[in-house]
């Protein structure tokens, strides 16, 4: 049965008592909204093009607000009439009712077809409509003037997390001076929200209780007072199909910041693409560069409370982040802080060449929690390796005497070696390296024996250390070694002032493998050899190499070469590129 009673016989507006005063004026109050200048001219030039101002985003990130601010910003223009609804308690029927009612009369009677009442209803007049929480099955066009607010991925004006300098402004307008008493700590609050404008309103609202507490105090407090925050969410979750809303929740037991489908999939333990395709289109994840999606943490949090949970997910995401660490390395590394011991040690000894302390640290936990002695040597080995690649070799050394105490570990000989030989005890470095290369020979390990014998050459300038490490290299096909024998070959010819040698070395070395310490070396011969010329290209390249791998230790060898030999105007422009190298670098603090 019809809700309404219907009239079928035609327009009987005429006979109506105009509307009742006000009824045509129902915008809540004007909002203050700090920030979203940009955003709110963009659904301004849409209005005035298209008539439809559409903004989209996920729940909690001021979209109510920010389309009534553009009302009141518009109302004058709009003197037939500022109507509202939302769609979220609304089916399309009830609110082309209340339009209509609003329009003419409560006792008028409704059409069949709401949507040709309402047409004929507005007539020539200028009405703004005003819709919450539209989806992707509503007609806007049927409005003519309509600022509309979606969670779902409909196109238009996306709106997502606020600037921290926005979100400092928002809180001041809630807590007045405390934020510049504590200028550090209301930072760390307005972080703490995650750039949410209602996750921040709810946290200020609380502070505001809590006249007599710190600002730093209360930062600890948020996560607790998040159930309206929570609330918000939790009517997209209820619009989800069951499918849809185990991928969510599994996705609170993700760490990543991006993470790729194939993560998911291992998350899920099968192939979720279409959830994770319905989960972006409600803005519940978002696109991430790469073909990568992400989650916003407060999102995440939220799934992360809810039930069932799955224990055996994040085992799944464990191990695909083990089978893909030389390849997946950020999210591989932040996978070890969330592991068991087992997958802790075996994760950290995938990603030794990251050289992190944090991620070497925590294996050494993991290992004296199994009490294996034997994994605990080898990771105090690899976090001796890590503090060395920092230069501090009073660090390293003590991991690598540690390692050494309980167990002769090859890569602990190594890496007191190389504290050795950096801090000038040559003797004692060649003593260790030909304990390793001992070592590998009776073990068989044709790679490590090639290793030790280049340490060799390097610690003593032997050049039949470097000629046997080439040997083995060609015979296994180790290419990037094979280049570091022939670049160490060079080193001894032109120490001894055989250009020409260095050169053909030199030559064979970047014949094997492009490295850009080679190609420095490279152009210290040829200006030995043939003047500065000769030299430049080789030093470019070099730098070119080094800006291509973001290595900045490279870049300003490269300019110091410059520099040297007399190219000063480049050399200024490429230690320029290593400054900028240096500036934005993200390289872990010790």
């Amino acid at each position: 049965m019809p809700k309404y009673p219907v009239d079928t016989s035609g327009s009987n507006f005429s006979s109506l008592p105009e509307p009742t005063p006000g009824s045509l004026r129902q915008l809540d109050p004007d909002p203050v909204v700090h920030g979203r200048a940009a955003e709110l001219a963009a659904l301004r030039e849409n209005l005035e093009r298209d008539g439809v101002a559409l903004l989209c985003g996920p729940p909690g990130t001021g979209k109510t607000t920010l389309a009534l601010r553009l009302a009141h910003s518009v109302a004058d223009r709009f003197r037939g009439g500022q109507l509202c609804a939302d769609l979220s308690a609304l089916s399309m029927d009830d609110v082309l009712a209340s339009f209509i009612r609003a329009l003419t009369h409560d006792r008028v009677q409704l059409w069949a077809s709401r949507r040709a009442q309402l047409r004929e209803v507005l007539g020539t007049r200028r009405v703004l409509f005003v819709l919450d929480n539209v989806s992707k099955g509503h007609d806007l066009a049927l409005f003519r003037n309509v600022i509309a607010t979606s969670r779902e991925r409909l196109g238009g004006v996306v709106l997502g997390p606020m600037s921290p300098e926005d979100s400092l402004t928002l809180l001041r307008t809630h807590l007045g001076s405390r934020v510049d008493f504590e200028p550090e700590a209301a930072r760390a609050f307005v972080k703490a929200c995650h750039g949410l404008p209602l996750a921040l309103v709810v946290a200020a609202g609380f502070a505001r209780l809590r006249t007599t507490a710190t600002l730093t105090a209360l930062v600890e407090e948020i996560p607790a007072e998040r159930g309206d925050v929570h609330d918000a969410f939790a009517w997209a979750y209820q619009q989800l199909s069951p499918d849809d809303r185990r991928v969510f929740r599994l996705l609170g037991d993700g760490f990543e910041r991006e993470f790729s489908i194939t993560a998911l999939n291992a998350l899920a333990g099968g192939d979720v693409r279409p959830s994770r395709n319905r989960l972006l289109a409600l803005h519940l994840l978002e696109n991430a560069p790469g073909d990568r999606i992400t989650m916003h943490s407060l999102l995440r949090e939220y799934a992360q409370s809810l039930t069932p949970r799955e224990p055996e997910a994040l085992g799944r995401l464990l191990d695909h982040y083990l089978s893909v660490a030389d390849v997946e390395t950020e999210n591989a590394v932040a996978a070890v802080f969330v592991a068991d011991d087992e997958r802790r040690l075996a994760l950290a000894s995938a990603l030794v060449d990251e050289m992190s302390v944090r991620v070497q640290e925590a294996a050494v936990e993991a290992a004296r929690a199994r009490e294996n002695r034997a994994a605990e040597a080898v990771a105090l080995a690899h976090l001796g390796h890590a503090w060395f690649d920092r230069g501090n070799l009073e660090e390293a050394e003590r991991c690598h005497t540690e390692a050494l105490e309980f167990h002769r570990e090859p890569r602990a000989l190594t890496g007191l070696a190389n504290v050795y030989l950096e801090s000038g005890g040559l003797e004692e470095a060649e003593a260790l390296f030909k304990e390793v290369l001992a070592v590998r020979i009776a073990s068989g390990d044709a790679a490590g024996e090639a290793r030790a014998l280049l340490s060799l050459g390097r610690t003593t300038g032997d050049i039949r250390y470097y000629e046997q490490a080439r040997d083995i290299c060609e015979r296994i096909g180790d290419v990037v070694r094979l280049g570091r024998a022939y670049n160490g070959m060079g080193n001894v010819h032109q120490s001894a002032g055989s250009y020409e040698d260095a050169i053909n070395c030199y030559a064979l070395a970047l014949q094997a493998f492009v490295d850009g310490l080679c190609l420095v070396n490279m152009g210290h011969a040829q200006l030995a050899a043939f003047g500065s010329s000769a030299a430049f290209t080789w030093y470019e390249r070099a730098a070119e190499h080094a800006v291509r791998l973001r290595d900045k230790g490279l870049l300003a060898d490269a300019a110091r070469s410059l520099n040297a030999a007399g190219f000063v105007e480049e050399a200024l422009r490429r230690m320029r590129q290593a400054e900028q190298l240096y500036l934005t670098a993200e390289d872990e603090s010790p």
